[in-house]
C-alpha cells in the first residue's frame, strides 16, 4: 500500500549503514522481513485453529505431531509468502538500479537488459531473447508451485 518510491531513500540509507552497496545483500535484506510478509503471515496465523494450540499445551511445538515436519516440508503460509515474494521482486528494476552502483557482476536480469539498450541502437534481438529468458523461472515456478503448496494446504492442522 506504500508505494516504493517513499521508503525508497531511508532504505538506501539503512542498507548503506551496513555496508551493503554493490553487493547482493542489498537487494536481499530488505526483503526478508516486509511489512507484507508480516500481514500474510499474521492473517495465516488466525485462520489456525485455536485446537492446534490447545493440543500443543507447554510441551515441544512438534508434541501435536513430531512427523509433520516430514510430511510437509514447508508450511503453507511461508511456501505461499515465499512463492509470492520471489515473484513480486523477480521484475524489480528501481532498487537494483539504486543500490548496485558499480559491480556489473551483481546486476540482476533487468539491469543486464537494460545494457542491451543503447543511446544510439538497440539490439531487439538480443532484447527479446533475453526477455523471453526471463519468462523462465517465473513460467516455471507457476507451474511446480501449486504441487508445492497442495501438500502443505491439505495436511494443515491434520494429525492423521
Amino acid at each position: 500500500m506504500v508505494p516504493i518510491q517513499v521508503v525508497l531513500i531511508p532504505t538506501f540509507l539503512i542498507v548503506k549503514e551496513l555496508r551493503l552497496l554493490d553487493h547482493l545483500g542489498a537487494l536481499i535484506v530488505p526483503h526478508v522481513a516486509s511489512v507484507f510478509g508480516i500481514f500474510m503471515l499474521t492473517q495465516f496465523f488466525r485462520t489456525l485453529p485455536i485446537e492446534l494450540e490447545e493440543a500443543r499445551g507447554s510441551t515441544a511445538p512438534l508434541a501435536v505431531d513430531p512427523a509433520a515436519h516430514r510430511r510437509s516440508p514447508v508450511p503453507a503460509g511461508l511456501a505461499t509468502l515465499a512463492v509470492i515474494q520471489f515473484m513480486w521482486t523477480w521484475n524489480e528494476f528501481l532498487w537494483p538500479l539504486v543500490t548496485i552502483l558499480t559491480n556489473q557482476g551483481a546486476f540482476t536480469l533487468q539491469l543486464g537488459l537494460a545494457t542491451f539498450q543503447g543511446s544510439h541502437q538497440t539490439q531487439w534481438h538480443f532484447v527479446a531473447a533475453a526477455n523471453i529468458m526471463s519468462m523462465l523461472p517465473m513460467l516455471i515456478l507457476f507451474l511446480v508451485a501449486p504441487a508445492l503448496l497442495r501438500p502443505g494446504i491439505a495436511t494443515q492442522g491434520l494429525k492423521g
